[in-house]
Formats: structure tokens, C-alpha cells, sequence
């Protein structure tokens, strides 16, 4: 099974409800919508900028999908832009009904 990881413009109505309400927070949720299913990680509010997610593993198992996500901080000595962020990722996997279990490299 492949994924990708897609822009907030191409997200459907479900994922962008649970995004604009859930963005303040460190979340997870997986949603089905449009044939397809959505993995979305939320790393909650940011001072600054320089803060995001990034797949680092994709493995698939008979009864389960096993996703690694990294979360990416600023080094100390980089300037970053002051200003609030609201750092996520969405994942799009075929829709599937096995478990989805995330597991966050911090």
C-alpha cells in the first residue's frame, strides 16, 4: 500500500473540520473519508517557526499498518520566525479497515 503526505488544500471537508478544531492541541485521528483513509498528527500551538512532522516508516502487516513519524524542532542556534505555529501532517493511505498505529520519534 503507498501513501503520501498532502497539502491542507487538498484535504477533504472531514480532515479540515478536525483540523481547525484540534490544531491547538498534540492529537491524532484517523478519518475515512472519499475512499480513503487519513492519518492526521497534530504537534499543537508553536511560539515560532521551524516545528514540523516528517514520515520517517511505513510498515505493513496483516492486521496492522505501523506509521513512524519524526517530530522536527529548530536547532537552538536557528532563526526561526516569530510568530505562532500550528505544525501538522496528513497522511493519505488507501482506505483500509486494518489498524493504524503511530508511533511518534520525538
Amino acid at each position: 500500500m503507498d501513501y503520501k503526505v498532502i497539502d491542507y488544500s487538498k484535504a477533504p471537508k472531514e480532515v479540515l473540520d478536525f483540523l481547525d478544531k484540534n490544531k491547538y492541541f498534540e492529537s491524532q485521528k484517523i478519518i475515512h473519508a472519499d475512499d480513503k483513509t487519513y492519518v492526521i498528527i497534530t504537534r499543537g500551538q508553536k511560539k515560532t517557526g521551524g516545528y514540523g512532522l516528517k514520515v520517517i516508516g511505513f510498515e505493513e502487516y496483516a492486521e496492522m499498518i505501523l506509521i513512524k513519524v519524526k517530530y522536527i524542532d529548530p536547532s537552538p542556534d536557528t532563526i526561526t520566525i516569530q510568530m505562532i505555529t500550528y505544525p501538522f501532517i496528513i497522511i493519505e493511505l488507501e482506505k483500509t479497515n486494518r489498524e493504524i498505529v503511530v508511533e511518534i520519534i520525538k
